[in-house]
C-alpha cells in the first residue's frame, strides 16, 4: 500500500490521478481484470460513468504492466523505492492492480447534534478515512 500511495501521489501533484493516460492500465470498477489504453479519448464514457479507472500498482512480480507516459510516471512513484520493489520481486509476491480512485456509492447524509452523519459504500481496499478527509477539504 505504501508503494501505491507513492504513485498515487505522484498522480496527484501531476494533476492526472483521475484521467487515463496512453499506456494506461486502466481497471473495470466491478472486477479486478483490466487493460492497456490505446487512446484514452476512446475510453472518455466509460471512465466518466465510473466503469473503469486509472490503476495503480502494488508491486511485485508477473502481471500486467502499463506502457508509455503512464508507465513513465508509475516508475517516477517508485524511482526512490527501488530496494523495496527488489525486495518483494525477490520474495515473489506477486504484483496487483487497484484502482487510483474510489466513487462512493449509496452516500446519504443527515444532520445531528454533533455535525452531519455520512454514509457510503466504497470498493473492496478503499478507506472511509481517506473519503472523509477529502470531503473535509473540499468543504
Amino acid at each position: 500500500s505504501y508503494l501505491f500511495n507513492r504513485v498515487l501521489a505522484a498522480r496527484v501533484a501531476r494533476g492526472c490521478w483521475d484521467r487515463l493516460l496512453p499506456g494506461e492500465l486502466a481497471v473495470f470498477a466491478d472486477s479486478n481484470s483490466g487493460f492497456v489504453v490505446a487512446d484514452p479519448a476512446e475510453e472518455g464514457d466509460r471512465l466518466g460513468a465510473g466503469e473503469l479507472h486509472p490503476s495503480g500498482p502494488l508491486p511485485g512480480t508477473e502481471g500486467l504492466a502499463p506502457a508509455d507516459r503512464a508507465a513513465a510516471l508509475e516508475a517516477a512513484g517508485l524511482e526512490e523505492e527501488a530496494e523495496l520493489v527488489s525486495g518483494l520481486r525477490q520474495q515473489e509476491v506477486r504484483t496487483h492492480r487497484r484502482a487510483l480512485r474510489a466513487l462512493p456509492q449509496e452516500t446519504a447524509w443527515e444532520p445531528v447534534p454533533a455535525g452531519i452523519r455520512i454514509a457510503f459504500r466504497l470498493p473492496a481496499g478503499s478507506f472511509a478515512t481517506a473519503v472523509v478527509r477529502e470531503v473535509i477539504r473540499a468543504g
